[in-house]
């Protein structure tokens, strides 16, 4: 797709695949069509989830992933400057982890675009200002520079000090953006990759964020590197490691794990570079079971980035992927679908590995956490979690054991791991999650989810109904702040082991009338009939008192053994379908509302059977000044609206959707009524009834 512009070919991206309309992975070719680049051209590739205001990298070993598959996704690198794809920074963003652009030059062709931008500073002045632009407009962080051909000798110090000026400008405008150099050229201009920090790539690394090593080093290079950077910049240094094995330690694979010890070890960075091998290699067949293998090897060696310290915190745990979707439990479209933008917080621990794995805890035997599509609360899929245990005869402890560390205490509960975090309880906290436990397992196993905070062995547990009241005075004050019932105590000595030192502050669910008013504000709907089962609490400061919260978990307990004289293992099977940390004032607070719906380029094609629409839909969006950020609005769902019925056609994450190609097999009147309802980023959901709406008419 190119325009043109004072007679040059305008590559303004490749915006949407031509059958479905989604967005597609942009690149520029060429140098003028970068400097021809302007903000706007390119509408429906901007992602729309950011890292938050004062995000830094962490002073740690890290992992930098180079995806590179099939020769560069068939047609997607490899070419000058390439755009990551929203969703990808949308996924990324919200697990707290930074996206890259590439700016690549090869071979012959290379060294001509580098000779053109380095000899004419005005260029070089453009192409800066228009590298940074490209990253600010589509909200990435900042460009991987590949400079893989000869440079000139008497260009080299106009090239550093175009890396120099690059990193400076970029930190203007994105303080947290990264500048990281290929190990290719030297200070000579020579190609000849180094494979370690040194001497002739220096001066390069000195110049910007990072440096990617090259895949080919021994131990010994690591060594030297990690010397070279020094004490201060030694997590600068990734070590390149390419899956495929091409001339690399150890072989690549499955063996990546054994040349990653290695880099961990040199306390330097690491850099993967093309983890598609496993698709590639090993095929289709097995492909979730390989990737799983691959990356479990790798993970016990990896950082995990993602410490939620703001609210709110919102997951139903899909991945982005479904064979449904599914919207407040329902299903709501019957067919796969795929949308990294979709994909929601994952949880902080892998409970298979690291200080922690998964097996026997006393009575409970945890065989496997899985992510299943076979139903989900919101998305596509949700958190399925599988065991056994015999009934025990009282209850103690719930812990996970640490490896190689044999608890004393004989456990009849069992503790996952779901988040970390780090916010306070300072104003009162709003706490919800939904399960499914099948009806054969229903009356032998339950749930709790229990908050670890900063203060000495202190939990917070939220467990099921209680007939315990609330005091007057907290219950009051409670309806006064928020409308709602504030969630009473109970006493929490079914959840201590004997001997157990630790404070537990144990809450039941609010009642009734406040769970109704909770759900429907979540959901939209004033029928809140589902069958998963939903729990709500609501505590306030005075309750629980001040304090953050570091840790979510998930307690599960089974039933207490009513004959003694039998003690046989049962299974059991739990799915958590969404958790959700809000303030409480989310409740009251404004939500924002669609104007200024219109729709363009319309098209109708039709055929014997069906009707083909294509059109495409734009609105703005407001809310009152003082909303908070809970408020905005995380997505837009697309519905098409035939009499009575309502249809899910697709989900936006900026205020434009394209329809292509989307059949309709009846046109009752001269126009299709399209409806777009808004989710905010604390999951509350519009009221699709009263939701705006606009008619595209036949014409």
């Amino acid at each position: 797709m190119a325009e043109r512009f004072n007679g040059v070919a305008v590559r303004q991206c490749r915006q949407f695949d031509q059958d479905s309309g989604e967005p597609v992975c942009s690149y520029l070719q060429n140098l003028k069509q970068i400097y021809l680049w302007f903000r706007g051209c390119d509408n429906i590739n901007r992602a729309s989830v950011t890292l938050p205001e004062h995000f830094t990298l962490p002073k740690r070993s890290r992992t930098l992933v180079c995806h590179d598959m099939n020769n560069g996704y068939h047609e997607d690198s490899h070419h000058l400057l390439t755009i990551p794809p929203s969703t990808w920074i949308n996924c990324a963003h919200r697990h707290q982890v930074l996206v890259l652009g590439t700016f690549i030059t090869e071979w012959d062709d290379g060294g001509i675009i580098c000779r053109e931008f380095l000899q004419n500073q005005q260029l070089r002045h453009l192409l800066i200002t228009k590298l940074v632009d490209i990253a600010h407009y589509y909200r990435f962080d900042g460009w991987l520079i590949n400079i893989e051909n000869i440079i000139e000798k008497k260009h080299i110090v106009t090239l550093v000090q175009f890396i120099v000026e690059l990193t400076e400008k970029l930190h203007q405008k994105i303080p947290h953006g990264q500048i990281i150099w290929y190990d290719s050229v030297t200070n000579t201009g020579e190609l000849k990759w180094q494979n370690e920090l040194n001497m002739y790539n220096r001066i390069f690394f000195d110049s910007c964020d990072g440096i990617f090593l090259n895949y080919i080093w021994k131990p010994g290079n690591l060594l030297r590197s990690a010397l070279n950077a020094g004490q201060s910049r030694k997590y600068d240094v990734y070590a390149g490691l390419d899956i495929f094995g091409r001339g690399c330690y150890k072989g690549g694979g499955f063996k990546t794990r054994d040349a990653l010890e290695v880099i961990r070890e040199s306390c330097l960075s690491a850099a993967l570079f093309a983890p598609g091998w496993v698709y590639e290699c090993l095929g289709k067949a097995d492909f979730t079971e390989n990737q799983n293998k691959f990356w479990n090897l790798l993970s016990p060696l990896c950082h995990n980035s993602s410490i939620l310290t703001e609210l709110p915190i919102v997951s139903s745990f899909c991945r982005g992927r479904g064979d449904r979707m599914y919207i407040n439990g329902k299903p709501i479209k019957n067919s796969a679908w795929s949308n990294l933008s979709a994909q929601q917080l994952q949880p902080s621990y892998s409970n298979s590995h690291r200080s922690y794995y998964l097996g026997t805890a006393g009575t409970i035997k945890i065989s496997s956490i899985t992510h299943t599509s076979m139903d989900a609360y919101n998305g596509g899929e949700c958190l399925r979690i599988r065991g056994s245990y015999t009934p025990p005869l009282e209850y103690s402890a719930a812990v996970l054991r640490p490896v190689n560390q044999e608890s004393t205490n004989h456990c009849s509960m069992y503790v996952i791991r779901i988040f970390r975090t780090e916010f306070e309880i300072n104003d009162g906290l709003l706490i919800s999650y939904c399960y499914k436990i099948p009806d054969k397992f229903y009356r032998s196993i339950s749930i709790a989810l229990q908050l670890v905070t900063d203060s000495a062995m202190t939990y917070i547990i939220l467990g099921k109904e209680s007939k315990t009241v609330c005091e007057p005075k907290e219950l009051e004050a409670c309806m006064e702040d928020y409308g709602l019932a504030c969630s009473p105590r109970f006493n929490p000595s079914s959840y201590k082991v004997k001997s157990d030192t630790s404070n537990y502050f144990a809450f039941s669910t609010t009642n009734d009338e406040s769970a109704g008013i909770i759900d429907a504000t979540y959901t939209g709907e004033t029928d809140g009939t589902s069958s998963w089962t939903k729990r709500h609490y609501l505590l306030t400061e005075s309750i629980c008192g001040s304090c953050t919260i570091c840790e979510i978990q998930m307690i599960i307990i089974p039933e207490l053994n009513s004959n003694h004289g039998e003690r046989r293992e049962k299974d059991f099977e739990i799915d958590l379908g969404e958790i959700k940390l809000l303030r409480p004032s989310v409740i009251s607070d404004d939500i924002g509302r669609i104007i200024n719906l219109t729709y363009k380029n319309t098209s109708w094609d039709i055929n014997e059977d069906q009707i083909l629409l294509n059109v495409t839909l734009m609105w703005d969006f407001i809310l009152d000044n003082d909303a908070t950020e809970s408020a905005q609005p995380e997505f837009f769902d697309i519905f098409l609206k035939d009499g009575n019925n309502i249809n899910f056609v697709g989900r936006s994450f900026l205020r434009v959707f394209m329809v292509k190609n989307f059949p309709l097999l009846v046109l009752n009147d001269d126009a299709v009524t399209f409806v777009i309802q808004h989710v905010t980023k604390a999951g509350l959901r519009s009221n699709l009834q009263h939701a705006a709406h606009i008619n595209v008419l036949f014409e």
